[in-house]
C-alpha cells in the first residue's frame, strides 16, 4: 500500500490502519512547511476520531492557528505543520466549517472515526 505513490514524497512514509473497520490510509511525505517528524503522516488527532492524509499547502494556516489559540480550550500543538492545523480545525470547528474556513491548494483523505 502506498508503494505507487513513492515518487510523490521522498522525506518519509506512513501507513495507518483501522483493522476493525477494514480501511487503511498511506502517504508518501515532502516536507515543505514542517520539516520535523512531528509532520508524520497519515495523522491522527489528538481525540483520536480524524485520521488524515494531506497533500498540497493551506495558505493560511497560521492565520487558523491563531484563531484556534484565541479559543479558551487551549491546543496542544505536537508541531507547525498545515496538516495539524487542518486536523485541529476539524476536531474543534467540523467539516465544514473548517473547509469554508480554509485558503488553499490541497487534497485530503479524512477518515472520520
Amino acid at each position: 500500500m502506498g508503494s505507487i505513490t513513492n515518487h510523490r514524497g521522498p522525506d518519509d512514509f506512513g501507513i495507518w490502519y483501522d483493522e476493525e473497520a477494514g480501511l487503511g490510509l498511506a502517504h508518501n511525505r515532502l516536507s515543505i512547511i514542517d520539516l520535523s517528524p512531528a509532520g508524520h503522516q497519515p495523522m491522527l488527532s489528538d481525540n483520536e476520531r480524524y485520521v488524515i492524509a494531506f497533500n498540497g499547502e493551506i495558505y493560511n494556516h497560521l492565520a487558523l492557528r491563531r484563531e484556534l489559540d484565541a479559543c479558551q480550550q487551549p491546543t496542544n500543538w505536537q508541531g507547525s505543520s498545515d496538516t495539524e492545523t487542518l486536523l485541529q480545525c476539524f476536531s474543534r470547528w467540523g467539516i465544514g466549517n473548517t473547509l469554508k474556513a480554509t485558503v488553499g491548494m490541497f487534497a485530503i483523505a479524512l477518515w472520520d472515526r
